[in-house]
């Protein structure tokens, strides 16, 4: 495959700080696009990269009670329901929670439009033994609040495994990091148009949250989380040869976790 230069994107800007409720509207406007491209696997990494990766990480393992935390449209929260007894998805977007609930409820999946502060009050402490973030982290309004309702919801010895942009490599594939805006190590709201490798939309922009990788482990740790294992991976030379542009470094990073 011929490779393409890298297309000059959509400017990306700095925002002021979004609420949950703003970003989960911004979700809501995204839903059925989103939960298209993965249905015809559209979005490359999601299929190649990302739910494996999420899937390795707890392989050979199975649960009680699983968690997958901003569930999407439901799609990973469905390949989730062979590693657990019952699989709850949890996700601020009302129309992605309503397509989640069209497709994928069983028996022993069920779907809940909430924040995950908002769920962890709900539920009793320690009910879970996994929880799943996928590309969630960084697009919460606040890491601490998230990474503390986890924690509160996690049994002893729970497992945390989630995915996110890579902090130190995704502001130079999105082409912001020589941004007069842009600090490396600051939390930064960053707005942009949605875009994967083989689609796009102008008209539709969501809201991503830069922090450094610093921050992640030390909230990590304050909310009593071992860091077990970092991956940070990168596609096949099969696999790459379907995008459009050549990967250079990790886009991703993946992670497990466990509560002491």
């Amino acid at each position: 495959m011929v490779y393409l230069k890298e297309k000059i994107r959509v400017k990306a800007k700095r925002v002021i700080q979004k609420s949950n409720e703003q970003l989960a509207l911004e979700w809501d406007s995204i839903a059925h696009i989103r939960a298209e491209q993965i249905e015809r696997e559209q979005d490359l990494s999601y299929k190649y990269i990302l739910v494996p990766g999420i899937l390795s990480l707890i392989s050979n393992k199975s649960f009680n009670n699983i968690i997958d935390i901003g569930c999407g449209s439901g799609h990973l929260t469905q390949k989730l329901k062979n590693k657990g007894k019952i699989v709850t998805g949890v996700d601020l977007s009302e129309e992605n929670i309503s397509i989640a609930q069209t497709n994928y409820s069983e028996s022993n999946i069920n779907f809940t439009n909430a924040s995950i502060e908002n769920f962890s009050r709900m539920a009793l402490n320690g009910s879970y033994d996994l929880a799943v973030a996928n590309m969630t982290l960084m697009d919460v309004h606040s890491l601490e609040n998230t990474l503390e309702a986890v924690s509160k919801i996690l049994c002893k010895k729970g497992e945390f495994v989630f995915s996110i942009t890579h902090p130190c490599f995704w502001p130079f594939y999105w082409n912001y990091w020589d941004e007069e805006w842009f600090d490396y190590s600051s939390e930064i709201f960053i707005e942009s148009s949605f875009k994967i490798s083989l689609s796009s939309n102008e008209n539709i922009r969501t809201t991503h949250i830069h922090r450094p990788l610093e921050y992640y482990i030390r909230t990590l740790k304050k909310f009593n989380f071992q860091i077990n294992t970092v991956v940070e991976p990168l596609p096949t030379p099969d696999v790459e040869s379907l995008y459009p542009v050549k990967w250079k470094f990790p886009r991703f990073l993946l992670a497990h976790c466990s509560t002491f």
